[in-house]
Formats: structure tokens, C-alpha cells, sequence
């Protein structure tokens, strides 16, 4: 894999992991208020749970995207974890969190002449 190439799929990687720690404390903060503190506040402040995961949907679309386009995985690996993200919502996104040490060394592999397509 060429250098550029290579720091094309960390930019995106750091991206999609930005977004993803993002989006996950605003569903948090967002569902504890939702949950235990709007009784307390008494205040007419409406953010339904669905307009948080309406949010999301467009950060589902980038990670699908950099799953099928840029990460070093298997075809399987991809299939899965496309269909987590569809169907597990926020968990999905955590479990397509892209780790830096084992992004750098799925790279590396692949660069290797001897290496095993993992």
C-alpha cells in the first residue's frame, strides 16, 4: 500500500473515531436526561431518544463507508461488522471502532511480501 494511501486510512480512522466518542456522550448525556433528569429540571426541554439516533445515521453512513472502502479487513470481517453497525446502533459503532496499534500493524502486514491477507 502507497504512504499516501496509508495516511488516507489513518485520517480517516482518527476521524471516524472522533465522531463516534462524539455522538456516544451526546446519546448518554441526552438519555440520563431523558431518563432521570427531567422531572428534577421540571423544564419543557423536548429531545426525544429516536432524534438522538436520527443524529447518528449519518455517522452510520461514514462508517459503513470507511468499513467497505478503506479498512484493511477480510470480505467477511467487513460483511460483519456492516451488519453490526446496521442493526446494534451505538454498541455497533464501538465495535467498528477503529484502534490505531492494530490499524498500523493491518497495514503493515499488508505491506509485507509475506503476508497472510488477515
Amino acid at each position: 500500500m502507497e504512504k499516501e494511501n496509508i495516511h488516507k486510512v489513518l485520517k480517516h480512522a482518527r476521524n471516524l473515531r472522533i465522531l463516534i466518542i462524539v455522538y456516544s456522550l451526546v446519546y448518554l448525556v441526552f438519555a440520563v436526561w431523558d431518563i432521570y433528569l427531567k422531572d428534577f429540571f421540571s423544564t419543557n426541554f423536548e429531545l426525544k431518544i429516536y432524534h438522538i439516533l436520527v443524529l447518528g445515521l449519518p455517522i452510520k453512513a461514514y462508517a459503513i463507508w470507511y468499513v467497505l472502502n478503506m479498512a484493511p479487513n477480510r470480505e467477511q470481517n467487513k460483511t460483519n461488522t456492516v451488519l453490526g453497525l446496521l442493526f446494534f446502533g451505538v454498541i455497533g459503532m464501538w465495535m467498528t471502532y477503529p484502534r490505531k496499534k492494530r490499524l498500523i500493524n493491518r497495514l503493515k502486514a499488508n505491506n509485507s511480501m509475506f503476508s497472510l491477507k488477515s
